[in-house]
């Protein structure tokens, strides 16, 4: 089973990331290193050229120095 965890590096993805590659599932991990997060497109070429089973959103932007009403809508456009 193939499981795409987007947010894999931040701290809840990663700790899904580890969990289930040691339960023994093939897991792709996407950062805002390897896919833009907030653009649909980007994921969904990402998703298309590895066949997935399960997708796991743990993706999250916080930006302590950036509006708090900024960073909550870029986290709403990602799961739109």
């Amino acid at each position: 089973m193939i499981v795409h965890v987007l947010g894999s590096k931040g701290f809840v993805g990663s700790q899904i990331y580890e969990h289930l590659s040691e339960k023994g599932f093939e897991v792709k991990g996407y950062s805002l290193e390897n896919c833009d997060l907030l653009s649909k497109d980007s994921i969904e070429s990402a998703l298309l050229v590895n066949p997935t089973d399960i997708i796991v959103m743990a993706a999250g932007i916080t930006r302590f120095d950036d509006n708090s009403l900024n960073s909550m809508n870029d986290n709403i456009s990602m799961i739109q």
